[in-house]
């Protein structure tokens, strides 16, 4: 069974239909963000979801059942939760922490977790989230793996690769 931690506000930050959400109520950013979420969540039922925000948040609307919903307290960020969550992870081999953030991300890999970012996990999502989206050749379509690679890790690796 996999289990994903995501880093909430990490993840809004990186799509664009959840950025203007993000200064809006904490309450209101976790329904939105569980609108995201829920449409894969609910296709891959054996999944867990632990979702991490930033702040004290109220109830929040639409939580599957898989779904896990936790706010950093008043003065503690959601970073250090994540931390927390990662360290006392029995199994971190199936465990796929979803970050940007640096620190974050290299400590999940040293923990022996997986690290992905925020958008290549905003891929894997899209075509179950958006069925308008397209996915592309060989992937099925059913968001198990991205599509692609984004024009900015494109560019990296040229780099990386000195084809620049």
């Amino acid at each position: 069974m996999k289990r994903y931690i995501l880093d909430a506000n990490n993840i809004a930050h990186r799509h664009p239909g959840l950025r203007g959400v993000i200064t809006a109520t904490p309450e209101s950013l976790a329904t939105a963000f569980m609108g995201l979420l829920a449409p894969y969540a609910q296709r891959y039922p054996s999944y867990h979801f632990t979702v991490v925000f930033d702040g004290a948040s109220g109830r929040t609307l639409g939580v599957p059942r898989s779904v896990t919903v936790v706010s950093a307290a008043k003065h503690q960020a959601a970073d250090d939760v994540i931390r927390e969550l990662i360290r006392s992870e029995s199994a971190p081999a199936s465990c796929i922490v979803v970050s940007s953030d640096t620190e974050v991300y290299n400590f999940a890999r040293a923990h022996s977790c997986t690290a992905m970012t925020a958008d290549v996990f905003l891929r894997e999502i899209a075509p179950v989230a958006d069925p308008a989206v397209k996915t592309g050749k060989g992937s099925g379509g059913h968001g198990e793996k991205p599509s692609g690679v984004s024009r900015a890790e494109l560019a990296i690796m040229k780099k990386l690769f000195g084809l620049e």
